[in-house]
């Protein structure tokens, strides 16, 4: 429940940033080629309070203890990722290379395991976002804002969980 309700809000988000770079841009529909930097700044925030958020829901509802603190942890990781990826030129990946990376702790984990692997499913992801907006943008606006937090789930399905947690 906690990974969908976290990608619903990361896909609210991300279109919201989509929609405000192409209002921008080009102008909204009704005027196009007007000045809409209003609009586009509504849209931009939108997406970017909306980021808090997801990872608030994700904390909450996968029943993280310390929920306050994975949410807080989550975002610095998601600056970290994110900003720097910037340069690349791709805000809209840079924004879902953020959320991928801020999942890797906000969302709970099993007693015993570890977070390396959902570090490696945020490398993926951030891989996966950046090529594909590249190369195969359509593909990659589709399903892109599925991705971060499916990941943790498929990687956490991928690792074996000590029957002990003393063992580690």
């Amino acid at each position: 429940m906690a990974v969908a309700l976290a990608t619903l809000v990361v896909t609210i988000s991300f279109w919201a940033m989509g929609y405000g770079f192409v209002v921008g841009d080009q102008g909204t529909p009704g005027s196009p080629g007007s000045d809409a930097s209003t609009t586009a700044g509504a849209a931009i925030s939108l997406s970017l309070v909306l980021v808090p958020l997801a990872f608030a829901i994700a904390a909450w509802v996968s029943r993280r203890s310390d929920w306050p603190i994975g949410v807080l942890i989550a975002m610095g990781v998601s600056l970290a990722v994110g900003l720097p990826l910037l340069y690349f030129g791709d805000p809209l990946g840079s924004l879902l290379s953020g959320y991928a990376a801020g999942a890797v702790t906000s969302l709970s984990r099993p007693v015993g395991m570890g977070w390396r692997h959902r570090a490696v499913a945020a490398a993926v992801v951030t891989a996966l976002v950046l090529l594909g907006n590249r190369f195969i943008p359509l593909v990659s606006l589709v399903f892109g804002p599925a991705l971060p937090f499916t990941a943790m789930v498929v990687a956490d399905m991928f690792v074996k969980v000590p029957e002990d947690p003393a063992e580690g």
